[in-house]
């Protein structure tokens, strides 16, 4: 069993609103022209992207013991799962997604800034190129996973009894 939470923001998000920040509680008003852009180690992004999904999950702990009987052991690690997409438009298209293409080939653990939901501690474990890459439009996507106080990827949570 696993418990889920999903938060979206996009070209969907109301001007004006206010929204809870997902890490403190803090509520602040945002409006379409203000917003601050994404950002992942010394990269910000030309344009934040279209959409950006947060997937959070716990996954609870069972023991299962030689009689078949099964025990609860408690509840494990928050484990997120942070996805988007969007496009990179302008002269910098390329290099940013370039300089992405480097962060994830090293294996690279930093903090992604949302300007709405905080900070994630993160590695960039997918990135994908969704057309022909042109010098100034390229359309994009990508997965980061949390990762833990050590810089480890925890295990995503299984269904399991």
């Amino acid at each position: 069993m696993c418990i889920g939470i999903a938060a979206g923001m996009g070209k969907r998000l109301a001007t004006g609103n206010p929204v809870q920040n997902w890490n403190t509680g803090a509520m602040r008003s945002v409006g379409r022209f203000s917003m601050d852009r994404l950002k992942f180690g010394n990269i910000t992004w030309l344009q934040n992207p279209e959409i950006f999904q947060v997937n959070a999950m716990i996954e609870p702990k069972y023991t299962i013991h030689p009689d078949a009987t099964i025990s609860y052991q408690g509840l494990g690690p928050l484990c997120r799962v942070i996805q988007g997409s969007g496009v990179f438009q302008g002269k910098d298209a390329v290099r940013t997604f370039n300089a992405l293409s480097v962060y994830m080939a090293a294996k690279f653990v930093g903090n992604l800034i949302h300007p709405i939901w905080g900070t994630f501690k993160v590695c960039l474990v997918q990135l994908k190129m969704e057309q022909s890459c042109r010098e100034d439009y390229i359309e994009y996507g990508f997965v980061f996973r949390e990762v833990d106080e050590n810089g480890m990827i925890p295990p995503l949570p299984e269904n399991k009894p």
